[in-house]
């Protein structure tokens, strides 16, 4: 069984700011004012594509309603990935973004125990791993920390309140790519966390990518896939929140994106980034390729 959890929130730039105080966080949810792309993918039959019964469900942040939306939306993906993944149901997160996974991480870590070694596949083409304590920004988008936060790097009270993971991720079972756009900070921080890098032309070295899997499928009980559609090359996602430079095709993200799902480890597959709620931008061919993505991903599941 798969349990599609969908977040139809849009992208809304919740960010940390530096005060006297120290960091405050800032966040409110954002409805969206186009069709989402989530009914695209149930209308195409899209959910299918496992050969599996699927339950499908809405995240809100109805459950706690006096909590600020950077507490509460996490709160709820953390409780529902819990409560599929210790129903022995797999869990995909078709939409949504990247400050979500650390709380996707966290319902793993809270179903299956924290003795449980987790393991993580970043694919993306940055590290968003800001480290507050460090950085010398003061106002840092909470887009730009999931990562170092997973790894325990940052946000330590989010990360075990609001996130639900209690012991952060040991470097060596998370494995980035491309990270093509990080910068200085970036690499400096992913090096410090120990956390492995293939870079963007790694990426495209089929053996070496099915080789770094396969080892950390080894290592780990359970896999979590983090994928960003910036991972892509920009024509293929021209509804994005801003061109990147460089990128894979499609065939190349959906054949690492196999590899992986293969490895009959991953319990969670998040596909974020494609919807930022944009008419009239490229939408038809950024949805095709959401759902080129998602099908790979889905019949590649074991």
């Amino acid at each position: 069984m798969v349990t599609i959890l969908e977040c139809d929130y849009v992208y809304n730039a919740w960010r940390a700011e530096r005060t006297a105080q120290g960091w405050h966080l800032v966040s409110q949810e954002k409805g969206h004012q186009n069709r989402p792309f989530t009914e695209e993918y149930a209308l195409c039959g899209v959910y299918r594509q496992s050969g599996e019964p699927y339950t499908l469900e809405k995240i809100t942040r109805d459950a706690y309603p006096d909590l600020p939306a950077h507490q509460a939306v996490p709160r709820s993906f953390s409780d529902r990935v819990a409560h599929a993944v210790a129903q022995g149901n797999r869990v995909l997160t078709p939409s949504g973004y990247c400050i979500y996974a650390p709380a996707v991480l966290g319902g793993i870590q809270r179903a299956l125990g924290e003795d449980k070694v987790l393991g993580v596949v970043w694919i993306d083409a940055h590290t968003d791993n800001f480290i507050l304590e460090d950085t010398a920004k003061d106002s840092v988008t909470l887009v730009g920390v999931p990562l170092s936060t997973l790894l325990g790097q940052t946000m330590e009270r989010w990360r075990v309140e609001d996130c639900g993971l209690r012991v952060p991720c040991r470097g060596e079972n998370v494995l980035v790519s491309d990270a093509r756009r990080a910068g200085e900070e970036g690499i400096r921080n992913l090096k410090a966390s120990g956390a492995r890098w293939l870079n963007e032309e790694e990426f495209e070295d089929t053996s070496r990518w099915r080789r770094e899997v396969q080892a950390l499928a080894r290592r780990v009980d359970a896999l979590y896939v983090m994928l960003d559609a910036d991972i892509l090359h920009a024509s293929y996602i021209p509804a994005y929140f801003r061109q990147e430079p460089g990128g894979h095709t499609w065939e190349k993200v959906a054949e690492n994106l196999g590899a992986v799902m293969e490895t009959g480890k991953v319990a969670a597959f998040s596909a974020f980034c494609f919807d930022f709620d944009k008419a009239h931008s490229g939408e038809e061919t950024t949805v095709l390729n959401a759902m080129r993505i998602l099908g790979a991903g889905l019949s590649a599941w074991k």
